[in-house]
């Protein structure tokens, strides 16, 4: 991975990237839209860099016939490799 500032194109940071996705299986997923079978995805991205690494992570609910009908999202940043920010984000089919 290599970080670019935008203003000069100078570098700003560089590391690596791994990116997993593999298939969980199955589940019954209740939105406000309903109830549906869907097929659960995991999808990880670790980052690692001179100076910060960070974590994410996203389980995607996938409904044949309906598309992604929920999404829950974590993610872990370390800024400086010492000081660690956690956000949750959550998403839901609505109609």
């Amino acid at each position: 991975m290599h970080v670019i500032n935008a203003s000069n194109s100078s570098t700003r940071d560089r590391g690596t990237c791994r990116y997993t996705v593999a298939l969980a299986g199955r589940q019954r997923v209740k939105t406000p839209a309903g109830a549906f079978d869907a097929y659960i995805v995991k999808t990880c991205r670790e980052l690692h860099m001179n100076l910060a690494r960070a974590k994410v992570i996203w389980w995607s609910a996938y409904a044949p016939g309906r598309g992604l009908v929920a999404h829950h999202q974590i993610e872990e940043v370390w800024a400086m490799n010492l000081f660690p920010t956690r956000r949750i984000f959550d998403m839901r089919l609505a109609r």
